[in-house]
């Protein structure tokens, strides 16, 4: 498992200035900037781990990245059910989604949007 990590770890490497088809003209590659945010997450460390996403998007979209990737259970990290249970877990997007949205909005404001077919969803408040 732990050479199957490393190997798709060691391609994501390889792809962070991917070339993808999709330019507006359809004609010409553009070229995406991948940003990985790579840390240990800590068991039932929610603050602490949203925290270090919020600042690793950040610091992404000031260098320039298209694509932020976060490891797995990036929020929570593993065994958290151990540490806080699971009682704190709320349908999505929940408060911090909501907030971590926003952020990726004024981040990539010509990149994404709202998603109002929902009602309020994600990247609103209310």
């Amino acid at each position: 498992m732990l050479k199957t990590v490393c190997r798709l770890l060691l391609l994501l490497l390889c792809c962070i200035n991917l070339v993808a088809w999709g330019a507006s003209d359809n004609t010409q590659p553009a070229r995406i900037r991948i940003a990985m945010i790579h840390f240990a997450p800590e068991p039932g460390g929610v603050d602490a781990n949203r925290l270090r996403i919020e600042q690793g998007t950040r610091l992404a979209a000031e260098k320039g990245a298209n694509w932020v990737l976060t490891p797995e259970l990036a929020v929570s990290g593993y065994g958290f059910a151990d540490v806080i249970g699971t009682d704190w877990i709320q349908p999505q997007p929940d408060v911090w989604m909501n907030s971590y949205a926003t952020l990726l909005l004024d981040a990539w404001p010509d990149s994404l949007h709202r998603d109002t077919r929902k009602g309020p969803g994600f990247g609103q408040t209310s």
